[in-house]
């Protein structure tokens, strides 16, 4: 059983979505054919940074325990690009152990547009964070 085919997991979703739509109108969520929930759009610009970034971000089966996972599956990141899963290529380190199950994807993809913004400075300048 999915997370979100609970009563409480239902709930969730509805909550997930209610902030996702109000801080990221352009996110769509869908149900794949995986099981699995995934919120993807296009990230910025923002204050922060001029760029803009597609991301995908995977809602894992024990939600909200564990924290979600985001991809940027259409960037091409250069050798040595730091917060990266060597693993994966694309998948953006976010978390730290900072998420809590009171955060939501709209607080992930918060900790994106910042991602987005030291990447671009590390672009720019080859400075690591």
């Amino acid at each position: 059983m999915q997370w979100y085919e609970t009563t409480q997991g239902q709930q969730r979703l509805l909550w997930e979505n209610n902030f996702l739509q109000e801080d990221f109108p352009q996110i769509e969520v869908e149900q794949c054919e995986d099981g699995y929930i995934r919120a993807s759009g296009v990230l910025g610009p923002s204050n922060l940074s001029p760029r803009t970034m597609f991301v995908v971000g995977e809602f894992p089966s024990n939600y909200p325990s564990t924290h979600p996972r985001v991809f940027a599956p259409h960037e091409q990141f250069p050798s040595g690009t730091p917060h990266i899963y060597p693993c994966t290529e694309c998948e953006l380190c976010l978390d730290h152990g900072d998420f809590t199950p009171d955060d939501t994807m709209a607080t992930v993809f918060g900790w994106a547009i910042q991602w987005i913004a030291v990447y671009d400075s590390f672009r720019n300048t080859g400075q690591r964070w």
